[in-house]
């Protein structure tokens, strides 16, 4: 069957150092262009997690893509203490 792959893109706002901490429209426009970029080099597996705030950006540019959900692979953190 399908294998996860193994290098994935990862979609932490504090990768994109020219946006304020509190700059949501930066980081879902950073995260958008990533996400853009990953998919036309052929990247299929990318990490979010709640608190990176990209979640929004990257599923909007997914459901605008023409892969389907099974050609995708995505990762995230469960939020809080266990």
């Amino acid at each position: 069957g399908p294998q996860i792959p193994a290098v994935a893109m990862g979609s932490w706002s504090g990768s994109y150092e020219d946006c304020d901490k509190e700059d949501y429209a930066c980081v879902q426009q950073h995260a958008r262009f990533a996400t853009e970029n990953w998919l036309h080099i052929g990247g299929r597996h990318i990490d979010t997690a709640n608190d990176y705030r990209t979640q929004a950006a990257i599923g909007e540019v997914l459901s605008r893509s023409s892969y389907s959900r099974e050609d995708m692979y995505l990762t995230t953190k469960c939020p809080g203490a266990m």
